[in-house]
């Protein structure tokens, strides 16, 4: 993993969003869509700002919605439902709010539509996650009986995408005890409920999963490098895997770190991206901007001064992930046809590049903007191999010999430097010993090339 800043200043004609936290943010192609919060004059917004990363724009811009705009807020809900944001609750500084509003990003639209059913409660601090059409939102915060106290939920309200009709679910198992300032995520029919803060200021990391077609709860009972109890962390999803970042504990205590969460075993593994990473916060937004080659996006946040940030990084979870992946055997089979066009758009896309180091290494780099290298390993056949990706301890290789694809790793090349990247690979996966084997033997490793909580 890497991490690659970029600050707002950074670019030309900008219209960044500033300091600010307790908003969201949302990646719809290749437009990040960052929403309310508070920060900027110290109170909330209902600003939308767009940042655009398609062919390295990278450029910020404030368009002109229109529409029925929301009121400023922070601590609400944004989920992408295709090209649409829905935006639920928060809160206005004063009280929380129970609206629903829906911006289409196509038309740069505001709509406010007429809902039904079991509206929930006014809340800040919930979370929310799609699955399929229906958005689940779970928890949060609002005004109980007594005006000096605040109600923390543990309910679960459904909301059709299509009809707008919302409902409070029945759910059998064990659900999660009441908190806000936590993380819902969503992988396959599961919801996943992860960490936050209860009613009693206890601090929480516990995950919990509903299988939405039961709708029975369980816990997860994790293992392997446990996540430090925290609330206002940002959970981002990567297949079956979610990667965690940042948050707040007892004693203010801020977070920076990086743990990542398989799903389907329970295991959690602690990261350590290399590069200038993010200060300690929470109530910071990110999304996942690139699935493929899993590369994440964070913005803002609050530090421990209570100050709002305005910061903004990259993550290059790079082929720790991508190694960890293995292909679904749930996943339809495509026919030959098909496999071979989605294997040619793979070729004729252009890396999603982030290092100006990796830019800077023309010798590798094609008129097409494609990484290129020729390669012959022992015996007589040569063949030319495409440099598919760049990760922090070499290349990664896709050939086609005799019609047949094959992959394979290119690593830069010290003294020392195989076995400690083996070591490196081994603490991640369970690494196939013949990939490397392959690579030692075919001598290709050669070149020296390098490479929320509202406080």
């Amino acid at each position: 993993m890497k991490w690659a800043p970029r600050r707002s200043s950074d670019q030309l004609q900008q219209q960044p969003p500033g300091c600010k936290w307790g908003h969201t943010c949302n990646a719809v192609r290749n437009l990040i869509y960052i929403f309310g919060g508070y920060g900027r004059d110290e109170c909330q917004t209902n600003d939308v700002h767009v940042f655009d990363i398609g062919i390295r724009t990278y450029t910020w811009s404030k368009p002109v919605m229109k529409g029925a705009h929301p009121s400023p807020r922070d601590s609400h809900s944004s989920t992408a439902v295709g090209s649409k944001l829905y935006v639920f609750g928060g809160t206005d500084g004063t009280s929380p709010l129970d609206d629903l509003f829906v911006l289409d990003t196509a038309t740069n639209t505001w709509g406010k539509p007429d809902v039904f059913g079991d509206v929930p409660a006014p809340r800040e601090g919930h979370s929310a996650s799609l699955i399929g059409d229906n958005l689940f939102v779970f928890g949060g915060c609002g005004k109980s009986s007594d005006p000096s106290e605040e109600e923390y939920y543990n309910d679960l309200h459904v909301l059709n995408t299509n009809t707008f009709v919302w409902k409070k679910m029945s759910t059998t198992g064990v659900s999660p005890i009441p908190r806000d300032s936590h993380t819902c995520s969503s992988y396959k029919n599961c919801f996943v409920v992860m960490g936050g803060e209860d009613g009693g200021n206890a601090y929480l990391n516990d995950v919990h999963i509903l299988d939405t077609e039961t709708m029975a709860w369980r816990e997860v009972k994790t293992t392997g490098a446990e996540l430090m109890p925290r609330a206002g962390h940002t959970t981002i999803s990567h297949g079956k895997y979610l990667v965690v970042f940042g948050g707040f504990s007892d004693d203010r205590k801020l977070f920076n770190d990086v743990h990542t969460l398989d799903l389907t075993t329970g295991v959690w593994a602690t990261s350590n991206p290399s590069g200038p990473g993010p200060s300690p916060r929470f109530s910071l937004a990110g999304d996942s901007v690139d699935a493929e080659r899993g590369i994440l996006f964070f913005y803002g946040g609050c530090n421990e001064e209570l100050e709002a940030l305005d910061d903004m990084y990259f993550l290059d979870t790079g082929w720790l992930l991508l190694l960890l992946t293995e292909k679904d055997p749930s996943e339809p089979k495509l026919s030959m046809r098909k496999e071979l066009k989605r294997r040619r758009q793979e070729y004729r896309a252009t890396p999603f590049v982030l290092d100006k180091q990796r830019d800077a290494d023309k010798s590798l780099v094609s008129s097409h903007g494609e990484f290129q290298a020729h390669v012959q390993p022992l015996g007589e056949k040569m063949f030319e191999a495409r440099v598919s990706d760049v990760f922090n301890y070499g290349y990664t290789l896709e050939a086609s010999i005799d019609g047949k694809l094959f992959r394979g790793l290119l690593f830069s090349y010290k003294p020392g430097f195989a076995q400690a990247v083996q070591s490196y690979m081994a603490r991640f996966v369970s690494f196939d010993p013949q990939l490397l084997s392959n690579a030692r033997k075919e001598n290709i490793t050669g070149g020296n090339h390098r490479t929320s909580k509202r406080p």
